[in-house]
């Protein structure tokens, strides 16, 4: 007897609740000083996961400012007797191959990028 008086107790109040939580949504938006937002945990961050962020931080830097010299900066050096400078600073086909290779790299990476949302839409 009890448990159906709590089934029609239930069924009865199903739309106040909903109409409860509607009135706090609107009532948080309008008046947010009353309810501020819900403070997350703090994350903490592991030694292991620092040093990887900063390795990868450091290898992309040191890669960045190696190609950049080795396109721009090396063709204002004087001559050398170094032969990877001089390689460097004497480059005339490496603008003729950047646009035509451009394309197939793109095309790999667009696949790939494809291909791994969806892994993670099907995962």
């Amino acid at each position: 007897m009890s448990l159906s008086i709590v089934l029609l107790f239930s069924k009865a109040t199903a739309g106040v609740a909903s109409s409860a939580s509607l009135l706090s949504s609107v009532s948080r938006r309008f008046f947010p000083r009353l309810y501020p937002p819900m403070k997350l945990p703090r994350t903490t961050t592991t030694m292991g996961e620092l040093f990887w962020g900063y390795f990868f931080v450091i290898i992309g830097s040191v890669s960045f400012f190696g190609f950049v010299f080795a396109v721009i900066a090396s063709t204002f050096l004087l001559l050398s007797q170094n032969p990877l400078n001089q390689g460097l600073k004497n480059d005339r086909y490496y603008y003729c191959f950047l646009v035509p290779l451009t394309i197939p790299v793109i095309t790999v990476a667009v696949y790939f990028h494809w291909l791994s949302m969806k892994l993670f839409k099907h995962a």
